[in-house]
């Protein structure tokens, strides 16, 4: 418990905070040193139950209106994860089909949950910036849209610099996590020790500083990850809820079922079948087995009809209403005419540049033109028809 000068130290007795501070060591052994064990929806859901009453019981333990974590003590430090670690629980609840067959209620169960780990996800970010743990420019990446994580940048990244950039993520955290290792077992020494002096309660505090805010770094990065994943799926669910609660999805739905259920013969039907003559035609057998309601293919029919198809497909759709030597014939008179008609053209074009071969000269037409022109400025001074003049 935080001295004299700790806030809401009159709320809290070390007996309580030392059972809470077990419990959500317990949790915490759970969700983050033991990954390769697998554990079930029901488990989380009991984590869950046990972090809202940690959570519920520390509420008026950290103030809304402080700013730094100074006056509390550093073995405290650890409820500011409680929302953290209710998050990573929401995220890995799953509804068993067991459990409920309807996948429209199924996907409506995945969306709560996911909106609660989100929840606590946005809560745990406000108590990191609250208390300043880490600059909010790095807490606020996966929340606002000041900065992009790399899972929801655009830009196309060098394939090298992005592997180099991965690899060192993975350098920092394996490292991470061993410091984390080193210094729980280092304060598991200490607390375990039942000759506890005050040289040992010294030691302790710097332990719990440095192992909860390489935690914090750890719970953000980790949320950084997560983040746009559980939007997505999130946005994912609502489609599917949005699909199975259509009218039209469902009517193709039932009918699919009932398809099902018609295309798997009954055993009774099995029966019938092994009792049929071996020694009938082929349409004989055709019409017992109709009158069981089973539909039968008949092979040469499907043969037959594939032959048609590939005759059709082969088909020329257009047949040639020429033949090669009248479509040659055309060819050439059309390349004749093109050739008749370029030359006309340059024969044009030399005519008008020999019409122009002295530029000093004006054409009668040209000079005509200017003529008119003058008259007309003669006639029209400038400023005429200005009133205002």
């Amino acid at each position: 418990m935080s001295d004299s000068s700790s806030p809401s130290s009159n709320q809290h007795t070390l007996d309580d905070d030392d059972l809470l501070l077990a419990n959500i060591d317990e949790i915490e052994t759970k969700l983050f040193y033991n990954e390769h064990e697998s554990v079930s929806t029901d488990e989380y859901k009991k984590m869950i139950l046990k972090l809202l009453r940690i959570q519920q019981a520390t509420a008026s333990l950290f103030s809304h209106n402080e700013t730094s974590l100074r006056e509390y003590d550093t073995h405290l430090w650890r409820f500011l994860l409680t929302p953290y670690y209710l998050s990573v629980c929401f995220q890995n609840c799953h509804p068993s089909p067991s459990d409920e067959p309807d996948a429209a209620v199924r996907a409506q169960i995945r969306e709560k949950y996911l909106n609660q780990a989100l929840t606590h996800m946005r809560v745990f970010d406000e108590k990191m910036l609250q208390f300043k743990i880490i600059p909010k420019a790095t807490m606020r990446i996966f929340y606002d849209g000041t900065a992009s994580s790399d899972s929801t940048s655009t830009v196309q990244k060098d394939p090298f610099a992005a592997r180099s950039e991965k690899l060192m993520k993975f350098k920092i955290e394996k490292e991470r996590r061993e410091q984390l290792q080193q210094l729980r077992s280092a304060i598991t020494d200490l607390t375990s020790r039942n000759d506890q002096n005050d040289q040992d309660r010294e030691k302790l505090a710097p332990l719990y500083k440095k192992y909860n805010t390489l935690m914090f770094h750890q719970s953000l990065d980790e949320c950084k990850t997560s983040y746009p994943m559980l939007k997505q799926e999130l946005e994912f669910v609502k489609m599917s809820h949005a699909r199975a609660n259509d009218p039209l999805h469902q009517i193709q739905q039932q009918r699919l079922q009932q398809l099902n259920q018609q295309s798997v013969p009954s055993k009774q039907t099995f029966q019938k079948i092994k009792k049929l003559s071996h020694t009938d035609t082929t349409e004989q057998t055709m019409q017992k087995l109709a009158g069981m309601g089973i539909q039968t293919i008949n092979i040469e029919d499907r043969m037959n009809m594939r032959q048609d198809v590939v005759d059709k497909m082969f088909k020329p759709f257009n047949p040639p209403t020429v033949s090669l030597e009248e479509f040659a014939e055309q060819e050439v008179r059309d390349m004749q005419e093109r050739s008749m008609r370029s030359q006309r053209a340059e024969e044009e074009n030399r005519r008008k540049q020999e019409e122009k071969q002295d530029p000093d000269e004006d054409s009668h037409e040209e000079l005509m033109e200017k003529r008119r022109w003058d008259d007309w400025k003669d006639d029209n001074v400038k400023g005429a028809g200005n009133l205002k003049r």
